[in-house]
Order: structure tokens, then C-alpha cells, then sequence
């Protein structure tokens, strides 16, 4: 399967990939609030802003990357080993995507028809909060 360095390559790989969107976090603003400024309602937006950085940017970006990765065993893998394995993790890598869009769209389908019949909803999304200053 997997040698010593491939092993090494990919904990790097990792660890750029984690530090580099580390780094995109903490400018993406996913924190609503400063310090003593924050009120109860910013912890809803802060919880939304995460969910919604995790689905929209966080799992395409490593669904390109795995694809990426797959087909490069794919292309380079000389056994059928490598080759099986490369398809295997293609398969799983567009099965999770699916999985994770999915689950996302059966919630705010859910929430949009529970809320529907509530005054005061805003049929906007359940993913856009505004507190209220």
C-alpha cells in the first residue's frame, strides 16, 4: 500500500492544507463579535457562519484535493492495488460530498417548511441570522 514516505507526504500535506486555512478562518470572519461586545444572539451567528464555511468552502476545497489525489494514484499507480485504491477513493470522495451537500439541503428544506406557517419568518434562510443591534 503506502511506504514510509508517501505516509510523511501526506501527515505534510495535512499540515499545510490544516495551517493554511487556519489562517483563511480567522479573516473569514466567522466571529461576529469582539470580546465583552458579544451578546447571546452572536453565538447563532457565529455556530451558522462555521456550518456554513464548513459546507461551502471547507468540503469542496477537500473534495478537490482528495479527486486530485485519487487521480494522481489513478494515472501513477503502476498495481492494480494502487489503481483499485485510487477508484475507491474517488468513489468515497464524491459520495461524502453528496452526503454533506445533501444533509444540508434536507435541513433548510425542513426548516423552510416548519417555518413557513410561523409569523415573523423570514423565508431568506435559516442561514442568515440578524441580531439585532
Amino acid at each position: 500500500m503506502l511506504n514510509i514516505n508517501s505516509k510523511k507526504f501526506a501527515f505534510l500535506f495535512f499540515l499545510i492544507y490544516f495551517f493554511s486555512f487556519a489562517l483563511s478562518v480567522s479573516a473569514a470572519g466567522l466571529v461576529p463579535c469582539n470580546g465583552l461586545d458579544c451578546k447571546p444572539c452572536d453565538l447563532f451567528v457565529g455556530f451558522v457562519n462555521v456550518i456554513n464555511f464548513l459546507v461551502f468552502t471547507i468540503a469542496p476545497i477537500a473534495a478537490a484535493i482528495m479527486a486530485v489525489i485519487a487521480g494522481f494514484i489513478l494515472i501513477f499507480g503502476g498495481s492494480e492495488t494502487a489503481k483499485t485504491m485510487g477508484k475507491k477513493m474517488l468513489t468515497n470522495t464524491v459520495i461524502g460530498l453528496v452526503i454533506v451537500l445533501c444533509s444540508w439541503l434536507i435541513v433548510n428544506t425542513i426548516i423552510r417548511a416548519i417555518g413557513r406557517g410561523t409569523s415573523g419568518w423570514s423565508p431568506a434562510g435559516w442561514n442568515q441570522i440578524q441580531c439585532v443591534k
